[in-house]
């Protein structure tokens, strides 16, 4: 099945991408589980060292386990840049989501790794609405940049 999604929907998935977003920003296990179905799957690289090297995550936990590695971060902040969905079966679509997710290291470091991100999604609606059901991260690009001042942080010694 291929055309175009009811604009209900697509904007649901559009909505659905950010919420994921949001929760992984504020450390909100809770609301991130609840955007997976049951035994969805995560696939994801292992970065900074590999952006090859894959690992899926099955199921809630799981994927919050995985997820939350990235608490050895002080802080993230996801900046989606686009979303496509397309019908892919009823129930069911396919998206495509880009996004620079900056991962910034303690007060001391001063610096933000900046992932560009794109994530290949499959999404099914039940009754509650949209849940990912397979979920694949693929980092692009690493950006690491140094940062003048990140707010809740002291400010950085220098001119």
């Amino acid at each position: 099945m291929t055309g175009e999604l009811d604009p209900g929907d697509h904007l649901a998935l559009v909505q659905l991408t950010a919420a994921y977003a949001a929760a992984v920003d504020t450390r909100d296990w809770d609301v991130l589980a609840g955007l997976f179905t049951a035994d969805a799957v995560l696939s994801s690289p292992g970065p900074p060292h590999s952006l090859g090297t894959r690992s899926a995550a099955s199921g809630r936990n799981e994927i919050v386990a995985a997820v939350r590695q990235i608490e050895a971060f002080a802080r993230t902040f996801h900046h989606l840049t686009g979303s496509v969905w397309t019908p892919s079966e009823p129930s069911t679509a396919t998206g495509r989501t880009t996004c620079v997710a900056h991962h910034v290291e303690g007060e001391a470091e001063s610096r933000s790794w900046a992932w560009h991100v794109i994530y290949e999604d499959r999404c099914v609606r039940g009754e509650s609405g949209w849940l990912f059901d397979r979920r694949e991260l693929t980092i692009a690009m690493i950006e690491a940049r140094p940062m003048a001042r990140v707010l809740g942080f002291a400010a950085p010694a220098g001119p």
